[in-house]
């Protein structure tokens, strides 16, 4: 981290950082201060109270790789965009010699939701143009199952138990929340093809498992092969609208994605662009029927 720069000209009396704060959240509208004040709140506690003059670009980025593993990116987005403003505030009133801010880059936002959906035709065409079984398998467990692939990664065989009816996997979710979600017959048979020595279900040839990335880039490939983009979180918004679209119940879906809030499930919803209510009324007689 740097030194403290040679002062210039100020156009504030702020003598610390938490008056810049102050200052800069008070013309924040009243709706988003809190977010805001979080994120700042997050944001000193990471560099441990460090004076704003001394984070350096390098500090910055470090940040950043931070956020990538802990948050999505519309997320990330949204906290890199808080802090930016917070530098350029304190740099334009003169409290900041120096602006780093100004060469970071702010994570592009992911498409709107019903963007991020597949046809069951392209979930179909992205499993058979898989170029191994194990590859087949990852985008079909996504899927099926509706995975994070922080799950997917993580699945073990000791994770399976059979019930009554067929088996199930014991899942660890965020927050090391647990859940168990059905698997169907035909998936845990074709699973069983890729069992070996690891205990882990997918595993990597370099290692007994994959990495989260190594999955991006497989699923990212396969979508590549159609033109089409693709990611593993997008397997799991086609799992949940086609559920819905299905008949699943909403609750029923909203434990099985493991979400801490059924108003989270409920976005898929209202995530297909290609109905409306109109397509639940009668047609109505027109000038063509006169």
């Amino acid at each position: 981290m740097s030194s403290l720069p040679s002062p210039t000209q100020q156009l504030i009396r702020a003598a610390q950082d938490d008056n810049v704060i102050e200052l800069w959240l008070s013309r924040v509208n009243l709706r988003s201060r809190q977010t805001y004040h979080t994120t700042i709140r997050q944001f000193q506690l990471h560099f441990e109270f460090a004076p704003l003059h001394r984070i350096t670009l390098e500090d910055l980025i470090q940040w950043q790789q931070m956020l990538s593993l802990r948050y999505s990116q519309n997320t990330q987005r949204s906290k890199v965009s808080i802090i930016k403003s917070l530098f350029n505030f304190a740099h334009r009133a003169g409290y900041l010699q120096v602006n780093p801010v100004v060469l970071l880059k702010t994570p592009n936002a992911h498409p709107c939701l019903h963007e991020r959906i597949l046809t069951k035709s392209q979930v179909e065409a992205v499993v058979l143009h898989a170029d191994s079984d194990r590859n087949e398998l990852i985008a079909q467990t996504l899927y099926t199952l509706g995975l994070r692939v922080s799950e997917l990664v993580e699945m073990k065989w000791s994770d399976f138990s059979p019930t009554d009816t067929g088996m199930r996997l014991r899942v660890i979710g965020k927050g090391n929340k647990q859940r168990h979600v059905n698997i169907p017959d035909h998936l845990y048979q074709y699973l069983q093809r890729l069992r070996g020595d690891s205990p882990y279900v997918f595993r990597s040839r370099q290692g007994p498992q994959l990495t989260r990335q190594q999955v991006y880039n497989i699923i990212k490939s396969l979508g590549d092969r159609l033109n089409i983009r693709l990611s593993p979180h997008y397997l799991r918004h086609s799992h949940a609208t086609h559920s819905l679209a299905g008949g699943c119940p909403l609750k029923l879906l909203s434990d099985n994605l493991g979400h801490s809030n059924i108003s989270v499930t409920s976005n898929y919803l209202h995530a297909n662009e290609t109905d409306g209510s109109a397509n639940y009324l009668p047609a109505m007689g027109g000038l063509n029927s006169a």
